[in-house]
């Protein structure tokens, strides 16, 4: 199962975290794949970055909240 979160360009940073810690303790933790959509993807929403998480149903959050 796949899940896309919009966040805010100001916050993925922080959600990737210095070097990626963030997300590579995501990817540790849970064994889900993330991937942060990069600022120039074709299907951009101005200002938005798409965070997706795919795995199995254990192991993504539905709706981004865990």
């Amino acid at each position: 199962m796949t899940e896309k979160i919009p966040f805010p360009d100001r916050v993925i940073s922080g959600i990737i975290g210095r070097g990626g810690a963030n997300i590579r303790e995501v990817i540790q933790q849970s064994g889900a794949r993330v991937n942060v959509s990069q600022k120039d993807a074709p299907d951009r929403v101005a200002g938005e970055r798409t965070v997706i998480i795919t795995g199995t149903q254990e192991q993504v959050p539905r709706g981004g909240g865990g």
